[in-house]
């Protein structure tokens, strides 16, 4: 009944207005002019002397439309003869006042557009502004739809409209780019929307501006709006594509902005352990440029401590897929840098996987039985020893790499780069059938020897738990005093010293005679910082005949609530020994 009440006054209304404007009928109008060009041109003076007098829309827009067949008469009749360009001019004056009744939401696309037919510059950019105020107040989806739908509709008649007027055309696309700014500010859009909605950007500026804001959320991101980070990426894949098509033209430092949000969100997602999928993967790489290319593996290279447990796994196959793509794209040095890194700490990830930690033993064509002990001696870091059991030959190995290219490990007395002396490394890969064949290139290249599983050693980091702050955690440093049993099975008392040092323990055991006078002593060089209540300390080349037994040597060790250090003694050339031992906290360092 409401409804029904506001229409019957709207119509009041118009009908009082026609009546107070002293203005035929649009029919009658149409039927005046058809009778010859000089009742037209009176018919076109009269809408103009009463146009100051059409105050609503709906009668305005019943003389407005009477505009397409006053040209159609004004061709037939010859009026140009006597009133040159005279709907043209009706046309623009009606416009000017008229346009401001359009709603860019609302008013429907055909009607725009009649509006664009009669329009004149000035007109327009009153149109583009009345927009703009508009969209601002458009909180809807399908709201700022319609608009964009309406202003990229207006924006091609424009273009062939207004070719000359290029500041006006310009307008025109910041207008429409700033309904997609507008939209693309939301996070509950879907993969198409976002592809749609990069699609009506056709401003430079407008452009810069999403990908500013992409920046700052990346930059104020943390672990817990890992999420987002899925929603980012789709938005700069798409402007990526965007950008690259033939017909935006971007300026070279907005294609390498994106670049930098992409190098970004791929370190952020690695930080926060947010994992991407195949396509988010391949996607993102391609909007890399070679500079963001080189940026992202170096950066990649200097990150931290590899993942725990299960992002480590893909953290580690993601690095190996992006050393490739450097590779492709013939930054050797950058790949080779990742690559140093990456294979490091892959055999310690996919070591734990396939449970290469271990003493193994073998028999090489001659018959010669052959021991390799493999130990991690940190989270990243797994060293190897190989020796027969004739006790003649014993080989160190500071460190184990997979082989990204053909699966495996080899374990290198020291990185190729250092010492011009053979590097000649061993190589091992796992088999289904749980044991490894093993090739010593120093040895014997191309002989393949099957070992099989002698001893398994306790994983005591992977049961650690990392403390929340790096201020938190336990402190190992300090003097400890114990007993040690040897490989031979003898019991010897021993003294243990540990110091940090730069984020690392090293130690100094000595071995103690019946009066607790010092004998010998190891030093072990590298060590895990003992914060999540474990501690390794591995002592790299010891010297011949020494207790390590002329190769490395290892203790790993868990903190007990008493500040005790309860663990395992590992020999390179023999395994673990599994009597455990006990070293009693006695002072702070």
């Amino acid at each position: 009944m409401i409804r029904t009440t506001t229409f019957i006054f709207a119509l009041f209304l118009s009908f009082a207005a026609m009546a107070e404007m002293r203005l035929d009928s649009p029919d009658e109008l149409l039927q005046r002019a058809a009778q010859g060009k000089h009742q037209l041109r009176d018919v076109i003076n009269d809408l103009d002397q009463q146009l100051s007098e059409m105050r609503d829309v709906r009668t305005f827009n019943r003389y407005f439309f009477l505009l397409d067949d006053l040209d159609r008469l004004a061709t037939d009749l010859g009026l140009g003869s006597i009133y040159p360009d005279a709907v043209k001019k009706l046309g623009s004056r009606m416009v000017q006042k008229g346009v401001n009744w359009l709603d860019v939401v609302e008013t429907p696309k055909e009607e725009i557009l009649y509006y664009h037919k009669w329009m004149e510059p000035p007109a327009a950019f009153s149109f583009l502004y009345a927009a703009e105020l508009r969209v601002k107040e458009e909180k809807s989806l399908q709201g700022l739809k319609a608009a964009a739908e309406n202003l990229e509709d207006s924006l091609l008649f424009a273009d062939k409209k207004w070719t000359s007027e290029r500041s006006l055309r310009l307008v025109y696309r910041e207008t429409l780019s700033q309904v997609a700014v507008r939209a693309l500010a939301r996070t509950d859009l879907n993969d198409d929307e976002i592809v749609y909605w990069i699609g009506k950007i056709y401003s430079a500026e407008a452009m810069g501006e999403i990908v500013t804001s992409l920046q700052g959320q990346l930059y104020q991101s943390y672990a817990n709006d890992k999420a987002d980070l899925h929603i980012i990426l789709r938005k700069l894949v798409a402007i990526h594509r965007q950008l690259s098509s033939d017909a935006f033209g971007a300026p070279e430092g907005l294609s390498n902005q994106v670049g930098d949000a992409a190098v970004d969100l791929i370190l952020k997602s690695l930080v926060f352990e947010e994992r991407l999928s195949d396509d988010e993967f391949q996607q993102i790489l391609s909007v890399l440029r070679p500079r963001h290319l080189a940026s992202l593996g170096s950066t990649w290279a200097s990150l931290g401590k590899t993942p725990k447990k299960e992002f480590a796994g893909y953290y580690i196959r993601r690095a190996f897929y992006f050393i490739q793509v450097l590779e492709k794209a013939g930054l050797k040095t950058e790949a080779q840098s990742l690559s140093t890194v990456i294979t490091a700490r892959a055999a310690s990830v996919l070591g734990r996987e396939q449970n290469i930690e271990g003493s193994w033993l073998m028999k090489d064509s001659k018959g010669q039985k052959w021991r390799l002990v493999v130990a991690f001696a940190s989270e990243d870091v797994v060293i190897a020893s190989m020796s027969d059991l004739r006790d003649l030959t014993r080989r160190a190995y500071s460190k184990v790499i997979y082989d990204m290219h053909q699966g495996g490990y080899i374990a290198m007395d020291r990185e190729n780069d250092l010492g011009s002396d053979p590097n000649l490394p061993l190589r091992f890969v796992p088999q289904e059938d749980g044991t490894i064949e093993v090739e010593d290139l120093l040895r014997a290249p191309g002989e393949i020897m099957e070992a099989k599983r002698e001893q398994v050693f306790p994983d005591l980091l992977q049961d650690a738990v990392e403390p929340s702050d790096d201020s938190e955690g336990t402190d190992v440093n300090g003097l400890y005093k114990g007993v040690i049993t040897l490989p031979s099975g003898d019991k010897r008392k021993v003294t243990l010293l540990v110091t940090m040092i730069n984020g690392g323990a090293v130690g100094n055991l000595r071995f103690l005679d019946k009066n607790d006078k010092p004998t010998s002593n190891l030093t072990f060089n590298f060590g895990t910082e003992g914060k999540n209540g474990v501690l390794y300390l591995t002592r790299g080349h010891g010297s011949s005949g020494s207790s390590a037994g002329g190769t490395w040597m290892q203790l790993r060790t868990r903190v007990e609530k008493d500040g005790s250090l309860k663990g395992f003694a590992v020999y390179g050339w023999y395994g673990i020994v599994k009597t455990e031992f006990v070293l009693k906290k006695v002072g702070a360092k």
